[in-house]
């Protein structure tokens, strides 16, 4: 099993305000690490995993890794967010557990954040819901 999630700083649509421009050379730097990993642990295990996934909020890494094979909102997996994420790889897709998004739904980059991560770490965050059901889906 391998599931990776490179930030998604250099990728994010969501990226209107930045000072620095992006680099995404640099961001795919992360994503070919992540890959990497992912192919090293296939040929420890004879070229086979269970499953293997990269996930990324909806954004410009899809000019680099094309369609992805599934893509979600978060909400649909009971995470109070609207956030569009991708996930590429070789896995069972998981089920959601919501059918509609809750009628308090933030708007897309609007969550609360309390304690002591930033937005940006708390954005970065796999949601639980969805790892739960994908995890299930895939065990």
């Amino acid at each position: 099993m391998a599931f990776s999630a490179p930030p998604c700083t250099q990728f994010s649509v969501a990226r209107t305000r930045a000072k620095i421009p992006r680099d995404l050379q640099g961001g795919m730097q992360t994503v070919r690490a992540c890959m990497e990993i992912i192919w090293h642990v296939q040929t420890m295990n004879g070229g086979t995993l269970h499953f293997w996934a990269l996930e990324n909020p909806v954004g410009m890494l899809r000019r680099f890794l094309g369609r992805p094979e599934f893509s979600f909102k978060q909400w649909q997996f009971g995470d109070g967010r609207n956030k569009p994420t991708d996930v590429w790889g070789r896995f069972k897709n998981p089920v959601a557990t919501v059918e509609s998004p809750p009628s308090d739904i933030p708007e897309w980059g609007k969550e609360l954040v309390q304690g002591k991560y930033d937005r940006a770490a708390v954005r970065a965050m796999t949601p639980q819901g969805f790892a739960q059901a994908f995890y299930k889906a895939n065990k």
